[in-house]
């Protein structure tokens, strides 16, 4: 199995969506993948030009993999970590701040994931993803993406792309330029907070990634 291992400064970690042989895996982390209760796994979509193929999940007791009839374009995946607090002890805890004693500091984390096998126009238009990385145009080894939060540009967004975070954030139309200068996997992340009133925490944390593989 291929573990996509990051050193990136992101406050949650998150999950993404790894090609097997002939399979696919939902994998957890951020400089480490790890193991995930899989009921955290809400949404996975295998989509073609026009609807979506069969996925047929294969639970692991430490994952969730699955299988897909026929060949997806893309896939699309939503994965909620849920509430994490720090305790006064300074251990972090997968549970909501009012149920914990005292908590230093507490988010709830969502994750959004695109893993591209096809490169086709379909994969250029969004899909509606809270938080969404969209490849807008791809040529002479860059790529242009679009960073959307509930379907609107956002500014201002630093972007990682293979543990390296980009000089370039995103522009008020939400887009961004990177170079895709070496071969084999690209994986692209964002990440985006803001706070709430929430009982059960004081902060959303979004994290959204894009995998795919480049042959220069």
């Amino acid at each position: 199995m291929l573990f996509f291992l990051l050193n990136i400064p992101l406050q949650a970690e998150f999950a993404w969506i790894e090609p097997q042989n002939q399979s696919f895996s939902v994998l957890y982390g951020q400089k480490t993948s790890k193991p995930y209760p899989i009921e955290k796994v809400k949404e996975i979509k295998a989509r073609i030009t026009k609807g979506l193929l069969p996925v047929h999940l294969k639970p692991q007791e430490q994952q969730m993999d699955f299988i897909v009839e026929g060949k997806p374009v893309f896939l699309t995946l939503y994965f909620d970590d849920g509430f994490w607090s720090k305790t006064s002890e300074g251990k972090w805890v997968n549970q909501p701040k009012n149920l914990v004693s005292n908590p230093q500091e507490n988010y709830h984390s969502h994750s959004f994931a695109k893993t591209i096998l096809q490169w086709q126009e379909i994969v250029l238009s969004p899909v509606g993803q809270l938080l969404e990385i969209v490849p807008r145009k791809r040529e002479d080894g860059e790529l242009i993406v679009q960073i959307l939060f509930e379907g609107n540009p956002l500014a201002n967004v630093s972007i990682f792309h293979n543990n390296v975070e980009q000089p370039q954030k995103t522009n008020d139309k939400g887009l961004a330029k990177i170079l895709l200068n070496q071969k084999g996997k690209q994986f692209i992340t964002v990440e985006h907070k803001l706070k709430t009133a929430e009982v059960e925490t004081d902060e959303n944390v979004w994290t959204a990634n894009l995998l795919f593989f480049e042959d220069l």
